[in-house]
């Protein structure tokens, strides 16, 4: 899952994801990523975190208690300084906007028992 205020990035993303195989959803705000995970269980969800309304940590702790497994947790953002706060707040991975393609494709590739599709 991919949750982005920007549908351009988020969606963008996602092509990325299915063009190398990888199934991918998109969310554009909080309550829509809550919605998704109704009908979609993620093993990773890739999340923008300074978002309107409701920040990606806060997203990232109600995903995490709604999904039946904990899923692989990936920060993204334009502020460097955020990293620290993203490994305390349990996330997995943090990359500074916009991410290389091949460095988050290499993260995905990495992950312990995961195969595209």
């Amino acid at each position: 899952m991919v949750v982005d205020d920007s549908p351009d990035a988020a969606d963008s993303l996602c092509q990325l994801l299915w063009i190398v195989d990888y199934e991918a959803r998109a969310a554009y705000s909080g309550p829509a990523a809550v919605a998704l995970a109704d009908t979609f269980a993620p093993d990773v969800v890739v999340l923008d975190i300074e978002m309107p309304g409701e920040d990606g940590y806060a997203l990232a702790d109600r995903l995490c208690a709604q999904l039946a497994g904990r899923p692989v947790l990936v920060a993204l953002t334009g502020r460097p300084h955020l990293e620290h706060r993203s490994r305390s707040r349990a996330f997995d991975h943090h990359f500074l906007k916009p991410v290389e393609p091949g460095v988050l494709l290499d993260v995905l590739d990495g992950l312990a028992g995961s195969s595209p599709g």
